[in-house]
């Protein structure tokens, strides 16, 4: 059995499968888990696996997701997100005046590293007490090939898919 649930903002993953457990109690004691991760920042659908489904949770992550999100263009953190530390601001007209077709540069396949401050383990701890510590330069961040099929400007939000 699967489960949508809308995982609220500030709220983990983990704190949304606590939620479903309170909310469908004949859940209480099944085995549970998510496929694919919605940072607390997020306000989503967590796609959840129930007892034996939880074994196919591979096939699940490889499925299509779509993300609606807003863009500050010219401000870089430490954290790639709001959250984070400002590391640079580029006020360049240029970079403030981004058009639909700049935007069509991220469509396609892609390798790219996974952020400091996320849940990707390394060497047995998550990178984000790595970079808690500051201690990136003594490993290697891994990456991962990630696929944009569409990008899209529509109102203030952008939609990728």
């Amino acid at each position: 059995m699967t489960v949508l649930m809308h995982k609220k903002i500030g709220e983990t993953p983990l704190e949304c499968l606590n939620r479903l457990r309170l909310e469908k109690p004949e859940l209480q004691d099944a085995v549970l888990t998510y496929a694919g991760r919605l940072d607390p920042m997020a306000d989503g659908l967590l796609l959840v696996l129930v007892g034996d489904e939880c074994k196919r949770r591979e096939e699940y992550l490889g499925l299509d997701k779509e993300y609606v999100c807003e863009v500050l263009w010219g401000a870089s953190t430490d954290t790639y997100d709001i959250l984070g530390k400002i590391v640079s601001v580029d006020e360049s007209e240029k970079r403030l005046q981004k058009t639909p077709h700049d935007l069509q540069s991220f469509v396609g396949k892609k390798m790219q590293k996974f952020p400091p401050y996320s849940s990707k383990p390394v060497n047995g701890k998550p990178l984000h007490e790595w970079a808690r510590a500051n201690r990136l330069d003594e490993i290697e961040v891994p990456s991962k090939e990630v696929e944009i099929k569409s990008i899209e400007v529509m109102g203030d939000r952008v939609v990728i898919g």
